[in-house]
């Protein structure tokens, strides 16, 4: 697995040490991963803004987001760096919708004006509302499109399925949920 990081000073991409601890989670309900990461390193990391797990052979990315915690400790263990990040996903859950009046939005619309500007890249299905779509005050970007695929195409959006990964010195064990 390939760890690199983005440092927050200069923007510069830089290669993490192997992790001695790994936990990414993910589910079908919410847009956002979660990353956490230890490393036993003897001095801290550079402030850190980004972070992306690769796998090694096939350099497939598994994880990709920002980094919301960052902690060096010294402890019985040793020293050990925490990071903990989230994928761009997240920020539909954190950022409030303007309120709005759509007359007959689709669905592709709905995703283009409230889930494209935060990371997500495409929606599957088709819907279109009969009439005025209305975004209300203290909305998530995440609700908006939730309501508006509940309502007028009938469905809800979420991922594939749900995974939760873990590795702790590099045993991997998945878990279905």
């Amino acid at each position: 697995m390939n760890c690199t990081a983005i440092r927050a000073e200069d923007g510069r991409r830089i290669t993490l040490p192997q992790p001695v601890g790994l936990e990414l989670k993910c589910t079908c309900s919410s847009p956002a991963r979660q990353a956490t990461l230890t490393f036993g390193i003897e001095t801290p990391l550079p402030l850190l803004a980004q972070l992306q797990i690769e796998q090694y052979a096939r350099r497939t990315p598994l994880f990709s987001g920002a980094i919301d915690e960052q902690v060096f400790s010294c402890g019985q263990s040793g020293p050990r760096v925490m990071l903990s990040a989230r994928s761009l996903g997240g920020a539909l859950l954190d950022y409030e919708a303007l309120p709005a009046s759509y007359n007959q939005p689709d669905l592709q619309a709905i995703f283009l004006l409230h889930a494209a500007p935060y990371g997500l890249s495409s929606v599957r299905g088709e819907g279109r509302c009969p009439g005025v779509y209305q975004v209300g005050k203290g909305q998530s970007e995440w609700e908006v499109l939730t309501d508006f695929c509940a309502y007028v195409c009938g469905w809800q959006p979420g991922r594939m399925r749900a995974t939760y990964f873990q590795m702790s010195n590099m045993v991997e064990s998945v878990i279905l949920l």
